[in-house]
């Protein structure tokens, strides 16, 4: 009998044939990602690693197949664009404890998301973010979050969002995406008298949260301007004592509902509260406020947990309980 030896790996794979672990990336090796940019159609494990980057990393992916962004070190970015778009596909996003990232120029004013540092731009309901730790710093405007008309979901389990300039977080998607934070902590930072008006978070859209830690520095620690936004969990607190509102709800349409939570205002002055329903007449007649649970403190003369003003009455649908 004669056998043949030949040399391990000499019957390579068909193209397109590579095995994918249990969650349907392929089983190729990591790449890092380039400090100029790239636009990933591939699904795949890549790193980005700590350094400038001149050019945005554009996620649009296909075929289905997973891709996981590990983030190992501190990442600088200057770029008038999102460093981390997601157009299509299914992405997890690692950032670990020494993961930093941040833009701290001052950008020309956007409409919309802008140049944030990661977020959902995507007009497929299956798209989907998910966000795993890090911190993520912009001095103006959103660190994270979902751009107008997008569709998909974003899921923030962890990590740290903060801004010195609007909202840390913004749900900008005033469609079908759909904003999850089940954890992390959420800043919104002062800068100086000339640049007010930093929230935690920001919301158009349709926002769920179940936990996480929420902080104001400014005046308001969540703006609820428009959409639907469900508070299940989490702890709110506005630690500027000249502050306004935890939570703050203008204009409309919108919904609201408060199921659990701690909330805590450090005003002491007659202008503090910690629900303000602020919703004026043009979205009176679409607007909800459900609140069936939660823990809501306040101290002062002239301050108020709740607060319900400028809105007809005869319109109104507001529950409280507990």
């Amino acid at each position: 009998m004669m056998l043949s030896v030949l040399p391990v790996g000499a019957f390579a794979a068909e193209p397109g044939t590579e095995p994918e672990n249990g969650n349907g990336v392929s089983a190729q090796a990591e790449e890092t990602l380039p400090f100029a940019g790239k636009e990933i159609t591939e699904g795949g494990t890549y790193t980005m690693e700590g350094g400038e980057y001149t050019g945005p990393i554009t996620v649009n992916v296909q075929d289905g197949k997973d891709v996981i962004i590990n983030i190992t070190g501190h990442v600088t970015t200057n770029i008038r664009d999102m460093l981390i778009k997601v157009v299509k596909g299914h992405v997890t996003i690692n950032g670990g404890n020494d993961a930093i990232v941040e833009n701290m120029s001052e950008p020309v004013f956007y409409y919309g998301l802008g140049a944030a540092l990661i977020g959902l731009s995507s007009t497929d309901d299956n798209t989907t973010v998910e966000i795993n730790g890090g911190t993520y710093r912009k001095k103006v405007e959103a660190a994270v979050g979902c751009e107008n008309d997008s569709k998909g979901t974003l899921t923030i389990n962890s990590g740290t969002f903060e801004t010195g300039m609007g909202g840390a977080v913004v749900n900008n998607a005033d469609k079908s995406a759909v904003m999850q934070i089940e954890g992390g902590t959420f800043i919104g930072r002062e800068r100086d008298d000339n640049h007010p008006d930093a929230y935690a978070l920001e919301n158009y859209g349709t926002t769920i949260i179940n936990d996480g830690h929420f902080i104001g520095y400014e005046d308001i620690v969540v703006h609820q301007y428009s959409g639907e936004l469900q508070i299940h969990g989490g702890t709110f607190e506005l630690m500027n004592p000249n502050g306004i509102n935890v939570i703050d709800i203008q204009n409309g349409p919108s919904n609201t509902t408060i199921t659990g939570g701690y909330f805590k205002n450090l005003q002491g002055c007659r202008w503090g509260n910690v629900v303000d329903y602020e919703s004026y007449m043009q979205g009176a007649e679409a607007n909800e406020l459900h609140i069936t649970g939660g823990t809501f403190e306040i101290e002062g003369e002239n301050v108020d947990g709740i607060r319900v003003s400028s809105v007809d009455p005869s319109q109104l649908r507001m529950q409280r309980s507990g």
